[in-house]
């Protein structure tokens, strides 16, 4: 018979994988790191024995499921093969869905637990994990207005966290073009994660954000935190900011995007002005969309939300950044 397993002693295995037997859906939306999804059931199919539950009965639905199930095991059991850890397979909130993988995986010699509780329980575990993180180091906030290419600097440094990142958002009005956005559910994993990995510097370098980065929030004791670091003020020009402006996100279909954000712009930035950058981006002008998107849009808002920040160094470039962090 299969074991259940709490989530902090699962996680202090070192040598196990983590299985999902939650729908591509579920999993997508969020799900324990570098853990493997092997679906129980399709969209479609969850959708389905939902409604079998609620419109004729529960027997039925299970009855369903078990069919589904009992048709597949071998398309289940190739997903792991070549697997030579022990497995922890989870559910919502473990129950029949990840018990009927774990006793199918468990006949087949592997050695299998059932987390118990399921990803809910792993999502409260993060949730106070995060909530009592102790941040023994110091934060160095790297600031700056926006194309001074700050999350280059960043991706230099080992003790580092970028959150724009875990997020997948830039943290702007265009911060989501070309990136497929995170939940907060799965930001929160990633997050804590990284932080972990941090443990053990004394300074670190973050990027100046506010509590929100897109849709999603930081922990209220990280912005404290970050709020309290040394702030590193980045001084780049304009014509060199939209240089990097260009270069990012004018590739591919996200001139599409970026057109489709401007043409909603009109309140904004007044109908002229719209007017005149969209018929530049469709000339292919990116440098002046760039260039005009700092000086009528960016820059001003920056400046405002920064307003209050008292810096205590200011630098040109990465190698002043290195003598100071």
């Amino acid at each position: 018979m299969v074991e259940t397993i709490m989530v902090e002693d699962a996680l202090e295995i070192k040598d196990c994988v983590f299985i999902d037997v939650r729908t591509p859906k579920e999993f997508e939306e969020y799900h324990i790191k570098d853990a493997i999804n092997v679906p129980l059931f399709s969209n479609s199919e969850r959708h389905e024995i939902g409604c079998l539950y609620k419109q004729v009965s529960q027997e039925k639905a299970i009855q369903f499921g078990m069919d589904m199930f009992l048709s597949r095991v071998d398309s289940y059991l190739k997903e792991i093969k070549g697997i030579k850890k022990d497995l922890i397979v989870y559910c919502w909130r473990g129950g029949m869905r990840s018990r009927a993988i774990a006793e199918l995986f468990n006949t087949k010699g592997y050695r299998v637990w059932q987390l118990d509780g399921g990803i809910k329980a792993y999502r409260n575990y993060i949730l106070k994990k995060l909530n009592e993180f102790n941040y023994d180091f110091e934060f160095y906030v790297l600031c700056g207005l926006t194309g001074s290419g700050k999350t280059k600097v960043l991706k230099n440094f080992e003790n580092s966290l970028d959150l724009e990142d875990l997020a997948q958002h830039r943290g702007s009005l265009f911060g989501g073009v070309g990136l497929k956005r995170r939940s907060q559910k799965m930001f929160d994993v990633l997050l804590f994660s990284e932080l972990e990995g941090l443990k053990g510097f004394n300074r670190v370098l973050i990027e100046g954000e506010s509590r929100k980065i897109g849709d999603l929030i930081l922990p209220e004791k990280l912005f404290t935190k970050i709020r309290r670091g040394k702030k590193i003020f980045l001084e780049v020009n304009l014509d060199e900011r939209a240089k990097n402006i260009r270069e990012e996100y004018f590739v591919g279909s996200q001139i599409l995007e970026i057109k489709n954000i401007l043409l909603n712009m009109k309140q904004i930035l007044s109908i002229n002005v719209v007017n005149d950058l969209v018929n530049k981006v469709d000339e292919g002008d990116y440098f002046y969309v760039s260039k005009k998107l700092l000086e009528k849009y960016y820059d001003s808002k920056y400046r405002y939300t920064m307003k209050d920040f008292k810096f205590d160094f200011f630098v040109k470039n990465f190698e002043e950044i290195k003598l100071i962090f």
